[in-house]
Order: structure tokens, then C-alpha cells, then sequence
């Protein structure tokens, strides 16, 4: 399946996201027409055959003996299908579902036996077998929103409504040999029936009945399909969790295609302590608009356009910075430096306060939440704003503060599809070109700042 993924972001002023806010549009999945032809490929897989057909005897007159007893008995029955033809067409409020069956009864090396007696107590036998002809299936797919396991998440259910059937079977088609067809044609025709008329009463109620055995096989399909766009799922970031979930709102099927609208959300249980001081309470709000069903920029394409609201996308990264998992401490403990380190990254400025190398403690301090920044060569990318780093070494035989750096970048994440195996990989963008220094504290060497600066 050839997918495409674009973000829905606006340029508008900015508000603020309540911390437990619904993210109405979190996630907006649009299928054009061509796209919904995915859906009909499943059919033909599920479609038996050949199918096995009980023994037929029916008694049209009984006289109570063989001279008048007029019955007829039919055996070895195989119906067999074969698709030819599929489609699911988008309409206002629904899905026009077609499909053309050929279909056969017996053939040439494996006919039917008909056995039949017409009075005067005469038994005949035959062979037949009925060509391949056409049978069109039509019905209209329903496509709702629902709470269908009383979980109070909404699932996508599928419907199949008002089957109509047509068979284009003509006798020409029935073939039967080493009997006298006609004259049993004849009697069948004085009691109101036809050989014709035999031949489709055995075909419809079985054609008919495979269909009715495959409707919710196919509906569990389509819903399945649809529902992998649904999450609720809780995320292991390093001991902290972050909560996300997405649920369908709202479907809506047009002659262009179809759409299903996703609200979501993230959520932690609190604010890490590292960072609750700078908790602005809400992320990054900004008003989008919804673009046109089967939208898609250029150089993106696909049989299924996946838009994600920006706004989504800034409420996971705002909890994810808020369950503290930027709060990190780099010591004896976890990964042993030295002020070594801290000589190179600022150049040396620190040579002199350590002439001889000292263990060195680094905690970081994310003062600032993570944001989307969709201004980037890369497909998107997470600004970070002002993440402080604290470096921390013994000065006059006390553990000290000795430098705080701050810094502001963007990391580019790139997220490319591989349609040959539907492959999502994500790589990540990291350049120091893009890495902008501050000092917010430099009180050991104030005039080294633009050094430390320039090194860093």
C-alpha cells in the first residue's frame, strides 16, 4: 500500500493546550477512489472454488406405482466460481460494492447426473454440465462510528446493505447428453417448470448463501483495516510513561473519497520535579484548517493520505518533556568523565581551574518543551529551546557549580516509506552547525565567554 504522510500546521498565533486537552483532527486518514480498491482484493482470496451441492430429488407426481410416478433425482452437483471483476466506488453516505462472478456448474469431464422417470415406468439417466456465465453481485457498504465494545473508545463499524444479484444464464448454456432432454423439458413445462428454472434454483440459494457466509468476514475485515489507525498505548520513556491514544470521530465518504477523522491526545500523570518549576501547564495551540478529502502536496502520494495535526504532535512532545525524560544526570554512577570533557568543548578555557583532570559531574536542565518545527529541509523536526547543561566539579574542596551552558537546535527527523515493503523507518538529523550556545552562568571565567562559546 503506497502511503502518505503530511502534518496539518498553522502559521497563526499561538495559545495554550490544556495538559489533559482532546486533540480534535489529531489524525485525519483520507482514501481517494483508487485507494478504496484495496478494499475488494480480499474478495476474491475469500471466494471458494468449487463448491460441493447436496443431492437434488424431487417428486412432481406420484400415482402409486411406477406407471404413473413422474420424479427426478440430481447428483455429483459442483458449482464453481471464479472472479472476474471487483470494485468499491465512493458515493454520497456509502460504498458502492460490485462483483462479477463466472460461474459454472460441472463440466464436460465431470458432469452432474440427472436421473429422471416420466410414467410407463421408464428411467432415464444423464449427464450434464451448465458453461460459464455471469453473475453480478451489487451492494452499498455503511460505514459508522461506534463505541461497539462499550469500552468507551469509538470503533469504525462496517456494514453491507441491500444485496442485489443478477445471473445472465441463458439455456444455452445447460448442456445435457444420453437422454431425452426434450420430453422430460415438456412434462417439467406442464407442471410450470423448466430445466432452466432447475438449473437457477440450485445456483442462486447457493451463490447467495456463500455471499451471506462471507458479509461478516469482509465487515471484520474493513474494520480491522480501519481500527490499525486507532492507538492506546502507553510508552516506556525511561522509567516515565507517556499515554497516547487515537480513536475515530467521525467518517465521512464523498464521491472523492473517503475520510476518517481521529481525535486524540497524550498524557503523563504529573511533572517531573526537574522540571515542574518551568511547566508552562499546556502545550502549543494553534488554529488549522482541514483540506480538502484526497488532498495531497506535491511530491507526496499514495492510495491513503495520513494528516497529523501539529497541535497532536506538540501535546506528545510537551509530555514527554514534562515526564522528566530530558532530566538526566551523567556521573560516576552512570557514565564516569572528567573535567577533560569540559577543557574540550570550551577550548581549553578551563585549563587553568583544573590543571589536573577531576571527576565531573553534567546535569541537564530542559527548561523550555520540545516543539514541532515543520520550517526544515528534513520531513519535520523537534526544536529544542535553551536545554541547559550544568557542569559540576569540586572547587576548594566542595562540589560547585562551574558553568551552565544553554543549548538551542533543531533535530531534523526524516521519516521515509519504503514502497516496496511498506516499510516506515525514522532517521534523525543531528548538526552542529544548527547548535546555538548561550552561557547562563560563567561566573569562574566571564571574560573567556565568547571562547567557550565560539568552541562549544
Amino acid at each position: 500500500m503506497l502511503f502518505g504522510l503530511t502534518l496539518l500546521c498553522s502559521t497563526a498565533l499561538a495559545e495554550t493546550n490544556d495538559p489533559n486537552a482532546i486533540i480534535e483532527n489529531a489524525l485525519v486518514v483520507d482514501i481517494p477512489p483508487d485507494g478504496l480498491e484495496r478494499i475488494v482484493t480480499i474478495f476474491p482470496e475469500l471466494v471458494p472454488l468449487e463448491i460441493p451441492v447436496e443431492p437434488l430429488s424431487q417428486d412432481i407426481e406420484r400415482g402409486g406405482s411406477c406407471m404413473n410416478d413422474i420424479w427426478f433425482d440430481i447428483s455429483n452437483l459442483n458449482i464453481g466460481l471464479e472472479v472476474v471483476d471487483a470494485s468499491v466506488v465512493p458515493q454520497e453516505g456509502y460504498l458502492d460494492f460490485n462483483v462479477s462472478l463466472d460461474v459454472n456448474v460441472n463440466d464436460a469431464l465431470n458432469p452432474f447426473l440427472l436421473d429422471f422417470m416420466l410414467t410407463f415406468c421408464i428411467d432415464y439417466s444423464c449427464d450434464g454440465h451448465v458453461d460459464p456465465f455471469q453473475v453480478d453481485i451489487t451492494s452499498q457498504i455503511y460505514l459508522t462510528i461506534d463505541d461497539l465494545n462499550l469500552d468507551g473508545v469509538n470503533d469504525l463499524d462496517a456494514s453491507f446493505e441491500n444485496f442485489g444479484y443478477s445471473y445472465d444464464l441463458a439455456s444455452e448454456d445447460i448442456n445435457v447428453e444420453n437422454c431425452a432432454l426434450a420430453t422430460f423439458e415438456d412434462v417439467l413445462n406442464f407442471f410450470g417448470l423448466s430445466v432452466f428454472d432447475l438449473i437457477l434454483g440450485i445456483v442462486e440459494p447457493t451463490i447467495e448463501g456463500t455471499v451471506d457466509e462471507l458479509v461478516p468476514t469482509l465487515e471484520t475485515t474493513i474494520e480491522d483495516a480501519f481500527n490499525q489507525f486507532s492507538i492506546s498505548e502507553t510508552v516506556d520513556l525511561l522509567g516515565s510513561e507517556l499515554n497516547v491514544y487515537l480513536a475515530p470521530e467521525e467518517i465521512l465518504v464523498k464521491p472523492e473519497g473517503l475520510r476518517v477523522i481521529l481525535d486524540g491526545g497524550a498524557s503523563t500523570d504529573g511533572a517531573a520535579a526537574c522540571v515542574n518549576a518551568y511547566d508552562p501547564n499546556g502545550s502549543l495551540a494553534t488554529p488549522s484548517t482541514l483540506r480538502p478529502i484526497g488532498y495531497a502536496p506535491d511530491g507526496v502520494g499514495g492510495e491513503v493520505y495520513a494528516t497529523i495535526d501539529d497541535d497532536f504532535v506538540n501535546q506528545a512532545l510537551y509530555h514527554a518533556w514534562r515526564s522528566g525524560v530530558l532530566c538526566q544526570t551523567i556521573d560516576v554512577n552512570t557514565f564516569p568523565i572528567d573535567t577533560g570533557i569540559l577543557n574540550l568543548l570550551t577550548g581549553d578555557a578551563f585549563i587553568d581551574l583544573f590543571p589536573e583532570t577531576q571527576a565531573l559531574i553534567i546535569e541537564t536542565a530542559p527548561v523550555n518543551p520540545l516543539l514541532l518545527n515543520m520550517n526544515t529541509p528534513s520531513d519535520v523536526a523537534i526544536d529544542v529551546d535553551e536545554l541547559g547543561l550544568n557542569f559540576f566539579a569540586e572547587v576548594d574542596d566542595r562540589q560547585t557549580r562551574v558553568l551552565s551552558l544553554g543549548i538551542t537546535t533543531d533535530i531534523g527527523v526524516d521519516v521515509p516509506f519504503n514502497e516496496q515493503t511498506g516499510d516506515i523507518a525514522i532517521t534523525l538529523d543531528l548538526s552542529g552547525d544548527r547548535v546555538e550556545p548561550s552561557l547562563p552562568y560563567n561566573e569562574f571565567l566571564p571574560n573567556s565567554a565568547e571562547l567557550i562559546e565560539s568552541s562549544f
